[in-house]
């Protein structure tokens, strides 16, 4: 059995809101980010995967973001 709908569901665009103090998402220009408190974040990487440093702040909670990266446990260096 097949649904076909009237209208297609949105899938909700994830925001800035959504992303959790310390984890990595990718902002809607395609950089690589950390969010460091409720309304900044840290640059980490450039699109192209360069490593890449700089600092937002009084960022709203509904901004857009491509997408969320899933919760990172520990990183070895």
């Amino acid at each position: 059995m097949k649904f076909i709908y009237a209208e297609k569901t949105k899938e909700k665009i994830p925001t800035f809101g959504d992303v959790k103090t310390n984890q990595f998402f990718v902002d809607c220009d395609g950089y690589l980010c950390q969010k460091t408190s409720g309304s900044s974040f840290s640059v980490v990487a450039d699109p192209g995967g360069t490593p890449y440093s700089t600092h937002l702040t009084n960022i709203f909670s509904t901004r857009e973001i491509e997408r969320i990266i899933p919760l990172v446990q520990k990183i070895e260096f």
